[in-house]
């Protein structure tokens, strides 16, 4: 029992040193939600993308500085993340990678 009780003590201590990160990625999830659901996307896209906008808020979170963003940034982040949603950011990525690294459109685009 000690070691479930020394789990929760380090992950609530993580929770705590990393608040503002955690909210914004909780609120990137609920508003991919709520955006999946005004789009009318399928159910399975409308359970994922929340999923998927969350750990690649908490993925961009860490990289602020390195961005040139203030670390305050974070929650306008996981806002636009939310609603901008997972097949817009991955175009945007896909589309800076292929530029710089020359390669062509593959057959999973569109």
């Amino acid at each position: 029992m000690s070691t479930l009780h020394s789990i929760l003590e380090h992950c609530s201590e993580w929770i705590l040193e990393y608040l503002p990160a955690v909210f914004s990625a909780l609120s990137s999830m609920l508003i991919a939600f709520f955006m999946g659901i005004y789009d009318s996307k399928p159910i399975w896209k409308i359970v994922s993308g929340p999923f998927i906008c969350g750990i690649f808020t908490l993925a961009i979170s860490g990289s602020l500085e390195h961005l040139g963003l203030p670390e305050n940034a974070v929650n306008l982040i996981g806002g636009i993340i939310g609603f901008v949603g997972v097949e817009k950011i991955r175009e945007l990525i896909e589309g800076k990678l292929s530029k710089r690294l020359g390669g062509e459109r593959n057959e999973n685009q569109r």
